[in-house]
């Protein structure tokens, strides 16, 4: 395999991935699994929080007194007077009441949240109690969201590294039935752009929109290290792909995809759990390092040159192919 490296070859090999992408991303198909995942998890995540402040939003409370009524207003709640608040409760007109019975007062919610805090610390504050909650403004992201998040991530990260297997494998597939690898190879290049051109294509087809996807659920949600997962998530992807693409040549015409394919989504698949059990050891490797990231340990150097000799193999046996 000539491995030597000039500025036409830098060339041929940009515009053959412009060519492998551009063709693609034509194919609904693929554009829609790119995009659907995350637009699906942002959708599922803005109702999701739109309920749940619907629901905790409620400002409305009944109280007996006028004085009363005015403290609460000033503090943001929509306090009203009934005669009998303890009947408007029942009655669902309003979410919050209190009122004053024989043993002393009484906080009726139908929820806790804010506003009940509030009017419970009112309540304290009337009778002279020794404590009173107090409401202390969140700092920055819920850093309990952290394990969440990075499990929501991490299985966006599997989906994209299985992308990547079908990207590698797939497109190499459908090349070989169509006639476009024999094209390309009459080209004078060295057989290893061709099989670079593909990675480099899948790379960049993945990496933009895994890294979207983050973005998004970021914005959301918060997400721990968002610049992490985006590396990871774009090598892993990349060495998703070199699988799928060196089991698909070493395969050639003489398998079908079937094969190939399944061989390349057991490997991620273990690749990814070894990451998950021992991510000391996974987060130095391609893929695993997903797993490895999902338990909190940050990617190392390793992941990056693995995933490198892993696209390396991966032309070595497209070359082996083209003999």
């Amino acid at each position: 395999m000539n491995t030597a490296v000039s500025p036409p070859l830098v060339k041929a090999w940009g515009l053959l991935t412009m060519s492998v992408l551009t063709r693609t991303l034509r194919e609904g198909l693929v554009l829609r699994a790119l995009i659907w995942p995350a637009l699906i998890i942002a959708l599922t995540l803005l109702i999701s929080a739109t309920f749940v402040a619907g629901l905790y939003a409620s400002k409305s409370a009944a109280v007996p007194e006028v004085a009363l009524a005015e403290v609460l207003v000033a503090k943001g709640l929509d306090a009203r007077v009934y005669a009998d608040p303890e009947a408007a409760f029942v009655s669902g007109e309003v979410d919050r009441a209190a009122f004053e019975d024989a043993e002393g007062w009484v906080l009726l919610a139908r929820f806790d949240g804010a506003y009940t805090t509030i009017m419970e610390s009112e309540l304290r504050a009337r009778l002279g109690a020794a404590w009173r909650p107090m409401i202390i403004p969140r700092a920055g992201r819920n850093a309990a969201l952290g394990p969440t998040t990075r499990l929501l991530v991490g299985l966006l990260a599997v989906l994209f590294v299985l992308y990547g297997v079908v990207f590698g494998a797939g497109g190499l597939s459908r090349d070989l039935q169509d006639g476009s690898l024999d094209a390309e190879r009459a080209l004078p290049l060295p057989s290893w752009v061709h099989a670079a051109a593909r990675l480099s294509a899948a790379g960049v087809a993945l990496s933009v929109a895994f890294a979207a996807s983050v973005g998004l659920i970021h914005t959301i949600l918060g997400v721990n290290a968002p610049f992490a997962w985006c590396v990871v998530g774009g090598l892993s992807g990349l060495g998703g792909a070199a699988m799928g693409l060196g089991l698909m040549a070493r395969a050639g015409r003489a398998e079908s995809l079937s094969g190939p394919l399944s061989r390349g989504l057991v490997a991620v698949t273990g690749l990814m759990a070894l990451g998950y059990s021992a991510p000391t050891i996974g987060r130095q490797l391609p893929v695993a390092s997903v797993g490895a990231l999902v338990r909190g340990d940050l990617p190392g150097v390793g992941a990056a040159l693995t995933t490198l000799l892993l696209c390396a193999l991966a032309a070595w046996m497209f070359d082996r192919s083209a003999r």
